[in-house]
């Protein structure tokens, strides 16, 4: 049985609170991130005696260099 329920989390640098989505349970340990406009209206997450939140932070691109490392 759920102690409580997580919608919304304030963001350091944020004025206002930030729906956020499950992205994975391990263990105790419960992974969530900043939904995203695609996301549309997240479902709170349940959250369990002892659960830990871990903050994933979103990424909005991620760069692969190719060349040969500098020498």
């Amino acid at each position: 049985m759920p102690v409580g329920w997580l919608g919304k989390v304030k963001i350091e640098g944020s004025d206002e609170p930030k729906n956020v989505v499950l992205e994975e349970r391990e263990g105790n340990r419960v992974f969530v991130r900043e939904a995203d406009p695609a996301d549309g209206e997240p479902p709170r997450i349940p959250l369990f005696e002892g659960d830990q939140i871990v903050m994933m932070m979103p990424l909005a691109a991620v760069s692969l260099s190719l060349d040969a490392p500098p020498k």
